[in-house]
């Protein structure tokens, strides 16, 4: 698989170049959705291989949630298609998706067991699955308790299983950890990852960074509707990554420093200099590069950028 990112840049779309002979799970071409003067989703093009576990990140608005609801036939794009396994969605089609979308809808006076024993019966699927998904998603103890006796967590684990049931090869997660305390996050973060481990594909949409970047492999930003970024997300923190250099003679440095044709940026903050490299140069070809030019480096730290400073950079631009 041949991978590339872009540079940085104000004024580019970082994507991914990925060999067309990997299998495209879902395919999205210049999509577009307008509510009134609002453009919620504008002229977006995605591709998810499978395997991915793929975060959708965005604020509030970016339209990711929208998005979802679009690939998964609840509402209508006013512009572009989409296709699953490279076919127009049918339902056929969706017997291989699980999907958790936005707030979960069950039966108030029915137990957890019931209300999930009426969908599966709804996908065609088996009952005796039903033990499976409440297992994984540690409500074995309750199913027999009515859903509007279940807190808020317990509520969002419900959609989760039944997302599950089925055992579909992709699951699309709006927000999955909505309303969980910090174990409970823990819980669907390892879901997530039992499930991935099994080589289905995850298309999860999170404003929570921290597990996006802990489970996801791959991931695209939003910003009013509009695809700012995506990639690989140890790519995307690669190229975010920060070389801290300085030396005796300082003023020396900066000079050695500024003929370097590898360094994209450079700042200087008191005697240290923090330097930005053009890929794939890495903190050894700077000591390299000074100690050819006669400086011995007093100092040379690497500093990697998280996700979320990644995140705030591209949403300010």
């Amino acid at each position: 698989m041949y991978c590339k990112i872009a540079p940085w840049s104000d004024s580019t779309i970082h994507k991914i170049q990925i060999n067309n002979k990997v299998n495209a799970v879902l395919e999205i071409n210049n999509l577009k959705k307008n509510y009134g003067k609002i453009c919620a989703v504008d002229d977006l093009s995605l591709r998810i291989e499978e395997g991915n576990v793929y975060g959708i990140l965005g604020p509030n608005g970016s339209g990711k949630t929208t998005t979802l609801s679009i690939i998964m036939d609840i509402i209508r794009a006013d512009q572009g298609s989409f296709s699953w396994f490279g076919q127009v969605s049918s339902v056929e089609i969706k017997r291989k998706i699980g999907a958790l979308i936005e707030v979960p809808y069950f039966y108030p006076y029915l137990s957890a067991e019931k209300n999930l024993r009426i969908i599966a019966e709804i996908k065609n699927v088996a009952l005796s699955n039903i033990d499976r998904v409440l297992q994984l998603t540690h409500l074995s103890e309750r199913k027999h308790t009515r859903f509007d006796a279940y807190s808020l967590g317990m509520k969002q684990r419900l959609a989760l299983a039944a997302a599950m049931l089925g055992d579909p090869q992709v699951l699309v997660l709006d927000e999955p950890t909505n309303g969980l305390d910090p174990e409970g996050i823990a819980e669907v973060r390892q879901i997530i990852k039992i499930e991935a481990a099994k080589g289905k594909t995850v298309i999860l949409a999170s404003h929570i960074l921290d597990e996006v970047e802990k489970v996801c492999t791959h991931v695209a930003v939003l910003k009013k509707g509009k695809l700012i970024a995506s990639g690989k997300v140890k790519e995307l923190l690669d190229s975010g990554e920060k070389i801290i250099v300085s030396a005796t003679d300082s003023d020396h440095l900066q000079k050695i420093l500024s003929g370097a044709r590898f360094i994209n940026n450079i700042e200087r903050n008191n005697n240290d200099f923090i330097l930005v490299l053009d890929a794939p140069y890495t903190a050894v070809d700077i000591n390299r590069f000074t100690h050819e030019n006669g400086i011995v480096l007093s100092k040379l730290l690497t500093q990697q950028k998280s996700l979320e400073s990644q995140f705030l950079e591209l949403v300010k631009q």
